[in-house]
């Protein structure tokens, strides 16, 4: 699958189930702060909210954390659901190539020639 369609079906999943995402970075291996979304702007580029937009050749793997948290008022402790299987399958119709590590679904950018 090429990078473009991976892209395109992450983020299809992301507006199917709201994970949140986040960056690794290709030279340094450090992880940006989470977001709500993911677009991709322009071709060769991938912009999250707490990242404006990168090159793909940048950006070594997306995480998404499966735990959804839904807020349920101030004096209530918010309501958390792990999507972690479904959100699983759903990349795994697309054809979309993933491991789990540590909770978190990871999804490996290839780096471009």
């Amino acid at each position: 699958m090429i990078q473009a369609a991976i892209l395109e079906e992450v983020r299809e999943v992301m507006m199917l189930y709201s994970p949140t995402v986040r960056f690794v970075y290709r030279e340094s291996g450090e992880r940006s702060e989470w977001s709500p979304y993911m677009i991709t702007p322009s071709r060769g580029h991938v912009e999250i909210k707490s990242a404006g937009p990168r090159p793909i050749a940048e950006v070594e793997a997306l995480e998404l954390d499966p735990i959804i948290v839904r807020p349920r008022g101030a004096r209530q402790e918010p309501e958390r659901e792990d999507l972690l299987n479904v959100i699983s399958q759903a990349l795994h119709e697309r054809g979309v190539p993933f491991h789990v590590v540590d909770g978190l679904i990871r999804i490996e950018l290839a780096k471009p020639d």
